[in-house]
């Protein structure tokens, strides 16, 4: 059973940090925190939907990792002339999650 469907009610929260910070122990004490109040917390990594849509993984060094995951997300908003776009995979993301975990039917709609 999810959140959604006992409550009705969902929060999106997007950790964001400069490259080398360490978000891991971020995401952990706001699981933690969520948990308490029956929330599960689910992560979305946007170097996974940038490797999507741009048809390739990244490098493995941090370095080139790096490069070319901002490198990518550069492209693809350019590409699609739209700023939003990672934000838009998230959503997908959440979507296609959602889907898996039979939350939602064929058309798109909460069960």
């Amino acid at each position: 059973m999810s959140y959604l469907k006992d409550h009705g009610t969902e929060i999106v929260i997007g950790i964001v940090g400069a490259i080398g910070i360490n978000h891991s122990h971020v995401i952990e004490m706001l699981g933690n925190r969520f948990g308490h109040y029956k929330y599960e917390v689910r992560e979305i990594r946007l170097s996974k939907s940038i490797s999507k849509l741009i048809g390739e993984d990244a490098p493995e060094s941090k370095f080139s990792r790096s490069n070319f995951l901002i490198d990518s997300g550069n492209k693809l908003r350019v590409q699609y002339d739209d700023a939003s776009i990672l934000a838009l995979a998230a959503v997908r993301d959440i979507y296609e999650w959602r889907k898996q975990e039979g939350e939602i039917n064929d058309d798109g709609n909460v069960l």
